[in-house]
């Protein structure tokens, strides 16, 4: 389950957003920031694995329903971005 979490990173670049739109100037491209330069540094320095799931994992691992509410989940945290932007804009 543990290994799972790093799927959670997908989060980052939209609380990156929301954060750049709430604050203005500089952290306005937050989500470019963590796109293309946060999580490519993470990469470079953080170990990685070059193994595969065994064959008999991955009819397990595909039916686990956390991967598709990590999905999913992320739908309307963009939408509620796009939102909050149009609101900023149209506030200030």
């Amino acid at each position: 389950m543990w290994r799972d979490s790093k799927y959670l990173i997908a989060y980052l670049a939209p609380l990156a957003g929301y954060w750049g739109v709430y604050t203005g100037g500089w952290a306005s491209p937050g989500s470019i920031y963590v796109g293309f330069v946060a999580i490519p540094l993470l990469e470079l320095f953080l170990p990685f694995s070059t193994t595969n799931h065994p064959a008999t994992q991955e009819d397990a691992r595909s039916d686990r329903r956390l991967f598709d509410w990590l999905l999913y989940g992320n739908i309307p945290l963009l939408w509620g971005l796009i939102g909050y932007f149009f609101y900023t804009i149209l506030n200030r």
